[in-house]
C-alpha cells in the first residue's frame, strides 16, 4: 500500500499522535495559538492513520521511532482534545480543543441586525472590514447591506471580498462584539418594540377573512386605531403598490405555479400588473395557464395568495421591494 500525502500540519499531527499525550501536550505548549489549532485540526480530521503513513512522515522527519506504533488505531479527534487541555489548563484549553475543525464562525450581530442598521454602523467602516463582515453574512442580507451602502464603497467591497483569505475565528469573534455593542448602543436589541399597530396589520394579514372580520371588531372599539392598522395592513390588491422593478424580484422568486393559482381570482387590474413586468411570451403562457386552470377551491387559493405576500414581505425587508404605502394613505 502507497503512503498517503499529507500537508505539514498533517506530518506533524501523526508525528505527535505517536509520541502521546503527555509529549504531545509538551510540544503544544511551545506553540502559538494559531499553530495549537492547525495541527489540532489535522489531528481530529486525520482519521485512522496506518503504519505506512507512519513511516513515511517518521523517514522524512529522520526521526527514529522506538515505541511500538502499529496501525495507531487511536482515536484522532480525542487524543488531539486531551493532549491540547493538558498543554493549556484551565479554561483556555477547554476552549482552544472546542475550536478544532469548527465551521465558519456565525456572526450574531448580522443575525439580529436588519440591513439599514448594519449599513450605518459599517458606513465608516474600512473596506476590507466590510468585506470580511459581509463574508459571514448569507447573499441575501449581504446584497440587501451593500445597497445600503454608498455606491463608491460597492466596487472596493466586491474586489476584497473576491480576494479575502481565511480569517483567524478569533479575530471575527472580536469583530461581532463590537458591533453588537453598537447596535446595542442604536438601540436595536433591547429598545425594539415588540407590540404595535404594524404587528397587529401582520397578524391580520395572515387571517384573511378572520383578519377582516376582527379589524372590524378592533374598529367598534377604538376607530383611529383601526384606521391605523388598516393603513399598515397589506392585502393582495395592494400589490399594485409595489413598482415594475419590484414586481420583476417577485415574478423571479415565486413558483410559476403558486403565482397561477393566486392570480386566478385577482382583479384584472392586478394580473395586468403581472403581464406587463414579464416578456411578452411569458406575459401569454401565464394568461393562458390562469385560463386553463378552471374554477379552483377558494382556501387554496388565499393560500397561494398567502406565500406571495410572504415573498413580498422578505423582498421588502432585504430591500428588494418597494412598496408606496404612501399611495394608499391618498386612496383612503
Amino acid at each position: 500500500m502507497a503512503a498517503r500525502k499529507f500537508n505539514p500540519s498533517q506530518k506533524a499531527a501523526i508525528l505527535m499522535l505517536s509520541l502521546g499525550e503527555d509529549l504531545a501536550a509538551e510540544i503544544f505548549r511551545s506553540m502559538s495559538e494559531s499553530e495549537v489549532r492547525s495541527v489540532g485540526t489535522a489531528l481530529k480530521q486525520l482519521g485512522r492513520v496506518e503504519q505506512v503513513d507512519i513511516d513515511a512522515v517518521v523517514n522524512e522527519f529522520l526521526t527514529v521511532l522506538n515505541t511500538k506504533t502499529t496501525g495507531l488505531s487511536k482515536d484522532t479527534a480525542a487524543f488531539a482534545q486531551k493532549a491540547i487541555q493538558l498543554a493549556f489548563k484551565g479554561n483556555k484549553g477547554e476552549a482552544l480543543s472546542q475550536q478544532l475543525g469548527r465551521g465558519p464562525v456565525k456572526m450574531r450581530s448580522l443575525e439580529i441586525a436588519d440591513p439599514p442598521t448594519m449599513a450605518r454602523i459599517l458606513q465608516n467602516e474600512h473596506p476590507q472590514t466590510i468585506a470580511m463582515i459581509l463574508a459571514h453574512a448569507t447573499s441575501d442580507k449581504a446584497s440587501a447591506i451593500l445597497l445600503q451602502l454608498h455606491e463608491s464603497l460597492r466596487t472596493e467591497i466586491m474586489i476584497r471580498l473576491s480576494k479575502l483569505e481565511p480569517i483567524d475565528p478569533d479575530v471575527v469573534a472580536d469583530i461581532d462584539q463590537h458591533l453588537l455593542k453598537e447596535i446595542e448602543r442604536m438601540g436595536s436589541i433591547h429598545q425594539r418594540k415588540l407590540g404595535g399597530s404594524r404587528k397587529v396589520a401582520e397578524i391580520l394579514n395572515h387571517l384573511d377573512k378572520d383578519g377582516l372580520r376582527l379589524l372590524e371588531k378592533i374598529e367598534e372599539r377604538n376607530p383611529d386605531l383601526s384606521e391605523d392598522i388598516r393603513q399598515k395592513m397589506f392585502t393582495f390588491d395592494d400589490l399594485i403598490l409595489i413598482d415594475s422593478r419590484g414586481i420583476q424580484e417577485l415574478v423571479k422568486v415565486i413558483p410559476r405555479g403558486t403565482l397561477t393559482l393566486a392570480l386566478r381570482a385577482a382583479t384584472e387590474t392586478i394580473q395586468k400588473l403581472f403581464y406587463k413586468n414579464m416578456s411578452e411570451r411569458s406575459a401569454k403562457m401565464l394568461a393562458d395557464d390562469i385560463e386553463a386552470l378552471g374554477p379552483q377551491k377558494q382556501s387554496d387559493i388565499l393560500k397561494a395568495q398567502r406565500e406571495v405576500l410572504n415573498e413580498v414581505r422578505k423582498l421588502e425587508e432585504n430591500g428588494r421591494l418597494v412598496i408606496d404605502r404612501d399611495q394608499k394613505r391618498q386612496v383612503s
